[in-house]
Order: structure tokens, then C-alpha cells, then sequence
């Protein structure tokens, strides 16, 4: 289950990283706001942590239960509920 879950999860992040690395405008229309050099710059800078939580998941999808990866799998859930929380505030 947990490979699974990693993979595909993998790969949205990686989508994540190409879609806010290449096209920052379409991702900061989406909360209505314009895309002004410094969101765009914010949204670009952004991009490489979906890349490492790509990179991390891509190579941690074969361990077993473990400390280390109850670690990786609590902060990234925390990093993406975080996002969600600061659009409903």
C-alpha cells in the first residue's frame, strides 16, 4: 500500500514542481490574485520542494514501517494540509 501511495504521490508532486517551475501564472490564477513579478518569483521558488518530495518519495517507496519513514510520510502530509488550512483562512 505504502508503494503505491509514494509512487502516485510522487508523481503529483512532480507535476507540481514542472507546473509551478514553467507555468507560475496558471497555478496563482487559481486563488485570484495577479500574476505580478513577485508571485510569480514566489511560485518559481517554490517549485524544488515538490521536486524533493518527489525525489524522497520516488526513493523511499520500497522501505518498510520505520521511524524514518513515518517522518517522511507526517511532513509531507503536514506540508499539504498546511496549504489547505491557509486557503480556508
Amino acid at each position: 500500500m505504502f508503494r503505491s501511495i509514494s509512487v502516485l504521490t510522487a508523481l503529483i508532486c512532480a507535476v507540481l514542481f514542472a507546473l509551478l517551475l514553467l507555468s507560475p501564472a496558471s497555478y496563482i490564477a487559481t486563488y485570484g490574485v495577479g500574476a505580478d513579478a513577485g508571485s510569480m518569483f514566489m511560485v518559481r521558488r517554490a517549485s524544488p520542494m515538490f521536486l524533493g518530495f518527489a525525489v524522497m518519495l520516488r526513493l523511499a517507496r520500497d522501505t518498510g514501517p520505520s521511524p524514518v519513514r513515518n517522518a517522511l510520510c507526517w511532513g509531507i502530509c503536514c506540508r499539504v494540509c498546511g496549504d489547505r488550512f491557509y486557503r480556508c483562512v
